[in-house]
């Protein structure tokens, strides 16, 4: 009985140092983690409007979901996610792990995105514009970008997908861009 007990005072110090470092790199990583709702996914999919060979970047993939659902529909993509917090990046390369999808734990100032085709956000507005200077600079005219919930500022998306709406208000538009 002692021995179920300290096992399990020991599960609960290794949940609780689990959580509060999740927290804690949400913390200096700029963004929660906010998963891309799932009654979305296929309208996502859709307005990616991949092709066989299209280089999809997701960019701050959370999961991975995205990716995960884009190779379902398309196996003969490229697709890379990036993740900045650490425990997220670990969730998305366990989910991965079976399928050719490369994930990364950097930065989004660091990735070149100069042989993207497609770039999928769902990010906060002002790490959304700070990534349209990157994006204009490295990404080729053509560029399809798309983003849930959240608009560019100073870009005017090239149409606008309404969702079903629900009392989450979350992820009730999607932005579709291409670059010119």
């Amino acid at each position: 009985m002692i021995l179920l007990f300290i096992l399990f005072e020991i599960f609960v110090f290794v949940i609780a140092l689990i959580a509060s470092f999740y927290f804690i790199n949400s913390f200096f990583t700029n963004a929660p983690f906010v998963p891309v709702k799932k009654r979305v996914l296929q309208q996502i999919i859709k307005a990616l409007d991949l092709k066989n060979n299209s280089v999809l970047y997701d960019l701050g993939c959370g999961d991975g979901r995205v990716l995960l659902e884009a190779i379902k529909d398309n196996e003969n993509i490229k697709a890379i996610g990036t993740e900045k917090n650490f425990i997220v990046y670990l969730l998305a390369k366990w989910r991965t792990k079976n399928t050719k999808i490369k994930i990364s734990c950097i930065d989004l100032k660091k990735i070149s995105l100069s042989d993207a085709t497609t770039i999928y956000l769902y990010l906060f507005p002002n790490i959304m514009n700070k990534l349209l200077i990157k994006i204009n600079k490295e990404c080729k005219k053509g560029t399809r970008i798309v983003s849930c919930s959240i608009q560019f500022d100073k870009l005017t998306p090239d149409e606008i997908i309404d969702l079903p709406i629900t009392k989450d208000k979350l992820c009730q538009k999607i932005f579709v861009y291409i670059l010119k």
